[in-house]
């Protein structure tokens, strides 16, 4: 019973902080759009669910330059609510550490929580990082030569594939230290279970010792 209490206390105390860290990350640079190897443009797991993006200095000077009414066209990427997953998982893990603290879980229940939320949180950022703006990049880009009255096809094509080249989508440190931070929360899980389901010696009781030549 000592060990699995000692066990709980430990995932418990772990889970704090490893969750409070993933709270933070989620309004932190989760994918950085490059062009030919160069950034231009992030998004966090917050600008990620709403449909935003943050544009390099670079990219926000040639807007600029390009005028307010060329930058107003500019309809951003798509919203993926479901990534705000990555704020309401890491907040589940925090509940679960405070009331892992306060005894209002048991070894196994404990265990299963901490572990779902590691499960979930893995499955969170493999989505984000296969994440790809390249074909909004390139879907924009037809919007627009449309409306110019663009008549080529074949330089519209061109340009599509020229794109889709030089255009990539990559995960940030944020995102994989992420990663590594659900992987450890599931760990904890995964011992709370282990612990619980280990059967462990029970020591025989002292009994009276007995005095030789009696």
């Amino acid at each position: 019973m000592a060990l699995k209490a000692l066990v709980s206390k430990v995932s418990s105390v772990v889970s704090l902080p490893l969750s409070l860290l993933l709270v933070i990350f989620f309004f932190l640079p989760w994918v950085d759009l490059k062009c030919g190897g160069q950034e231009v443009g992030h998004a966090s797991g917050l600008q990620l669910s709403i449909g935003k993006m943050s544009l390099s200095e670079q990219m926000e000077k040639m807007q600029k330059e390009q005028g307010a009414e060329e930058t107003k066209k500019d309809e951003g990427p798509d919203a993926r609510p479901w990534f705000f997953l990555g704020l309401i998982v890491p907040i589940v893990g925090l509940l679960v550490g405070v009331m892992g603290l306060c005894g209002k879980f048991q070894t196994m229940p404990l265990g299963a929580a901490l572990a779902g939320v590691g499960v979930l949180g893995i499955l969170v950022v493999i989505l984000a990082a296969n994440v790809d703006y390249t074909d909004e990049m390139v879907r924009d880009q037809q919007k627009d030569s449309a409306s110019a009255g663009a008549g080529n096809d074949e330089m519209s094509r061109q340009m599509e594939a020229n794109m889709r080249k030089v255009l990539t989508t990559e995960g940030t440190g944020v995102l994989w230290t992420s990663m590594v931070l659900y992987i450890l929360l599931l760990l904890c899980g995964a011992a709370n279970i282990v612990v619980e389901k280990v059967k462990l010696p029970i020591a025989p009781a002292a009994g009276p010792s007995s005095t030789p030549g009696a």
